[in-house]
């Protein structure tokens, strides 16, 4: 398994997902209810484990976010958390991980992945929220 995090299924935000346009994480609702105890995550992680991200055009830019919202429809964020990676060697740093430092803002909580470029593609093995 890459890096040191263990899922939570839980706090599952995404299962394995190819992303070429920018897309939440595909969770059954689309979202993880922290339920009205959010304030007991006062600081969580985002983590996402990636297989591959193509950087071929070399303008492909990777936008990595956890978003918190009090409504399921995510109208309104209430905070929002985000790592943006353009290079292959930021993803590899971590082992493939990618780690989105937040604050539990809000009482729902999805992964959400921004992509820009000529041809952006990246496949998330999975990504999970985490109390650091």
């Amino acid at each position: 398994m890459k890096g040191q995090y263990i899922p939570d299924n839980d706090l599952l935000l995404t299962t394995a997902q190819t992303v070429t346009a920018d897309a939440a994480g595909n969770v059954s609702a689309g979202y993880v209810d922290l339920g009205t105890d959010y304030i007991n995550f006062p600081s969580v992680l985002g983590v996402f484990n990636i297989a591959t991200t193509d950087f071929a055009n070399a303008d492909e830019i990777y936008e990595f976010k956890i978003q918190f919202s009090n409504a399921t429809n995510f109208a309104t964020i209430e905070g929002e958390s985000s790592v943006t990676c353009s290079s292959a060697a930021e993803i590899e740093r971590n082992n493939s991980t990618v780690l989105v430092p937040s604050r539990a803002v809000g009482r729902y909580v999805r992964a959400f992945t921004d992509v820009t470029g000529t041809s952006p593609s990246t496949v998330i093995d999975f990504a999970f929220l985490t109390k650091e």
